[in-house]
C-alpha cells in the first residue's frame, strides 16, 4: 500500500490486534473486578486502543455478577512528544513532553489506568505517570497497545499491560499516525519510506 512518500507494509492485522486487545481486556478486568476505575486516553493515538479495550471490558462485565464488575469511567490527555524528521515522512521522539487538554475527572483516590497506542522511549508515559500521581489516584496503571523493542529511554515504575510486542520498526495504523495520516486504518502497518 503506497502513500505520499512511503509504503504502507502490513505488520499485525485487524484480526490478530483484536484478538490481543480482548485477551488484555480480560486480564485487566480479572485485576480489577469489583472497582471503579478510570481510564484515560492519550490524545490521539490511544483513542481506538480505548474504544475496542473498554467495549471488550463491557462485554466481560455482561457475562459477571455484578459484584465482580468493573465500572468504567473515561477520560482523555492530550499530550505529545513526537515530532517530524528532517525528511518529513516518518516521526520523532523529541524528548520534551507537551499538555494540551488536561483531565476533567477528579482521580484522587481512584485507581487509574493510563492508555497509549505505543510504548517505545517511555518518555511521554514517564512524564504523565509523574503528573498524574501528583494528584493522589489509589494506584496507577499503564496499558499499551503495542511496545516496540529496544527503544526504551527511561523506566517507567508503574505496572505495565501489553497487548502486542513489535521490533524495533516505525508503525502506523490503529491509531498510530504518520504526520497526521493513517490513524484510521484498522490493522498495524510498518511506514517504509521510499527510495529515490
Amino acid at each position: 500500500m503506497k502513500s505520499n512518500g512511503y509504503t504502507l507494509r502490513q505488520m499485525i492485522s485487524k484480526e490478530q490486534k483484536t484478538a490481543a486487545i480482548v485477551r488484555l481486556a480480560v486480564q485487566l478486568c480479572e485485576r480489577f473486578q469489583g472497582k471503579t476505575l478510570v481510564v484515560i486516553g492519550i490524545l490521539t493515538g490511544a483513542y481506538s486502543f480505548l474504544t475496542h479495550l473498554t467495549e471488550a471490558m463491557e462485554e466481560w462485565n455482561s457475562r459477571q455478577p455484578k459484584k465482580r464488575r468493573v465500572t468504567i469511567i473515561v477520560d482523555f490527555l492530550d499530550a505529545a512528544s513526537y515530532v517530524p524528521d528532517a525528511d518529513g515522512a516518518t516521526m520523532k521522539s523529541g524528548g520534551q513532553v507537551k499538555i494540551f487538554k488536561d483531565l476533567r475527572v477528579n482521580i484522587r483516590g481512584r485507581h487509574v489506568l493510563i492508555l497509549d497506542d505505543i510504548g517505545d522511549t517511555w518518555r511521554t508515559l514517564k512524564e504523565i505517570v509523574g503528573l498524574l500521581r501528583a494528584r493522589k489516584p489509589k494506584s496507577i496503571e499503564v496499558a499499551c497497545m503495542i511496545r516496540k523493542l529496544g527503544q526504551a529511554k527511561v523506566r517507567v515504575s508503574v505496572k505495565k499491560h501489553i497487548a502486542l510486542t513489535i521490533p524495533n520498526k516505525y508503525v502506523a495504523g490503529s491509531g498510530l499516525d504518520t504526520n497526521g495520516l493513517e490513524r484510521a486504518k484498522p490493522a498495524v502497518y510498518e511506514v517504509v519510506p521510499k527510495v529515490a
